[in-house]
């Protein structure tokens, strides 16, 4: 699978629904938003917050899903 790379590509992401494989666009709204930055320390170690709403019978598969996508993203001291 590839990494999206521009809003396009996160609206053909296809997910997997009740009908079969959707693409993201036709269950999912994409907002963009510009929030202050904020710095997150856990046991003095920084960390990335990511939020998302979610279906609540979804829930632990988006969860899965958003945590084995995140074992990819390095951090500027790694």
């Amino acid at each position: 699978m590839l990494k999206p790379q521009s809003e396009a590509d996160l609206e053909n992401l296809t997910v997997m629904t009740d009908a079969g494989p959707k693409p993201a666009s036709s269950v999912a709204e994409w907002v963009k938003e510009e929030l202050p930055t904020k710095f997150f320390h856990k046991d003095g170690k920084s960390y990335v917050r990511v939020a998302a709403t979610v279906e609540p019978s979804q829930l632990s598969i988006v969860g899965a899903d958003i945590k084995k996508a995140m074992n990819d993203v390095k951090t500027p001291t790694e």
